[in-house]
């Protein structure tokens, strides 16, 4: 079951890296700014280098196990249990990762205060874009039925 999950994921994303690794340059930057105390910035960023340093691995892991994948749909004669061996390979290594960036988490969750977990640990997000409401409301027909008293206003005729 994990090894489907792994294959559709792998097949509908074109592989990929952990799911919070792409924000660490950002929560690094933003924990040298946001943390005053030094020892406890620089531990903050030890932990933050440990998970770079998993994800560094794990993006190792992935181009290993693509070549892998390759080679093997490149053979006109590879069978199901030879990708199923290529999938078991990579589904620990993956398992081992994600425990490892998780536990890497909860220790800078624990080093940072709230407020500075909070300011440091943001996502770059794209701007939202405001939609502006035009201030005539327009009255779709449903509505004038309704409150001229037609309890069937979806009804022809």
């Amino acid at each position: 079951m994990i090894i489907a999950t792994l294959a559709a994921l792998f097949l509908v994303f074109g592989g990929s890296i952990l799911p919070f690794t792409h924000t660490l340059e950002v929560t690094t930057k933003q924990v040298k700014k946001v943390v005053p105390d030094g020892i406890q910035r620089e531990h903050a960023l030890a932990i933050l280098k440990q998970m770079e340093e998993v994800a560094k691995q794990d993006r190792k892991n992935l181009k290993e196990f693509e070549k892998a994948v390759d080679t093997l749909a490149a053979r006109r004669d590879a069978t199901t249990q030879e990708f199923k061996a290529a999938y078991k390979t990579l589904e620990p290594q993956q398992t081992a990762a994600v425990e490892k960036e998780i536990a890497l988490r909860f220790q800078l969750k624990d080093t940072l205060s709230r407020e500075e977990w909070g300011r440091s640990s943001r996502r770059l997000r794209p701007p939202r874009h405001r939609r502006r409401r035009s201030r005539k409301r327009a009255v779709g027909t449903h509505h004038q039925a309704q409150s001229a008293g037609d309890s069937n206003c979806w009804a022809d005729g």
